[in-house]
């Protein structure tokens, strides 16, 4: 029907199934692979084993995947809403009841996807579609698992040792660093997400140098309540934590 969107890997299209006459986001790689034997390395295609192994009301669900003439494609519900990247343009910062609301979803989105072994490593407000779905029921969706990573040691791996991966503003010390991860850089990008949605600013900003020194120092993580000083202790402590710089001192789950 249109084009959604355009990315150096792919152009997104909404369609519609010929038979069904059901629409849907319809992503399709810019370039063709040279054979079939290359498919497990295009990120588009990623997406598509991740997405299928994890299903969750939180998470874009998958309805086909494929190579088509050469190109991969991904074919997934299509969310009509928007991200909560647009959301922080024009509102500045959320509701602390709202903020936490969608960070809630997005845990439960993660916790489904660490269950059966995959990292996202690239949450962020411009990967959470916030939809009105046709129960009234406001829901966030995660999108965006083409730069996720299967945490079994035996899987074979998608990037190369040293790659850096990810959106620097909410990448934790471990992963600026391109050293291994676990789902505790996950955790870490949620704490960003929150601290930028009630602030309206990320905790580190800058381009990737400065956010590896600031992100790297000793200097503990940036209080939500030095903006906001009305939000709770309790909550602070669980973002502060979230941000921790060491892994070990964040939330294991």
């Amino acid at each position: 029907r249109r084009v959604l969107g355009r990315g150096s890997e792919g152009t997104v299209f909404e369609a519609v199934h010929r038979f069904t006459g059901q629409r849907h986001a319809v992503k399709v790689a810019t370039s063709q692979i040279p054979s079939d034997a290359d498919w497990k390395r295009v990120r588009l295609l990623r997406e598509a084993r991740a997405l299928g192994q994890v299903r969750h009301p939180n998470i874009v669900s998958i309805t086909d995947a494929g190579v088509a003439e050469g190109f991969p494609f991904v074919a997934m519900e299509l969310l009509e809403g928007r991200s909560l990247e647009a959301l922080l343009v024009t509102r500045g910062r959320f509701a602390v009841v709202d903020a936490v609301g969608a960070a809630l979803q997005v845990c439960d989105a993660l916790a489904a996807a660490h269950a059966v072994g995959v990292l996202h490593r690239d949450v962020k407000p411009g990967n959470i579609i916030v939809v009105r779905e046709g129960d009234g029921v406001e829901r966030v969706k995660l999108v965006d698992f083409g730069t996720s990573k299967p945490t079994d040691p035996g899987a074979e791996k998608m990037t190369a040792p040293g790659m850096l991966v990810g959106t620097p503003s909410y990448m934790a010390p471990e992963q600026l660093l391109a050293q291994e991860v676990d789902e505790r850089v996950d955790i870490y990008a949620v704490g960003a997400m929150l601290f930028e949605c009630l602030t309206g600013a990320v905790p580190y900003e800058g381009a990737y140098p400065k956010v590896l020194m600031a992100a790297c120092s000793p200097e503990a993580p940036p209080s939500v309540r030095l903006v906001r000083p009305q939000i709770e202790v309790a909550l602070e402590r669980t973002i502060s934590r979230a941000l921790a710089k060491k892994h070990t001192d964040r939330f294991a789950t």
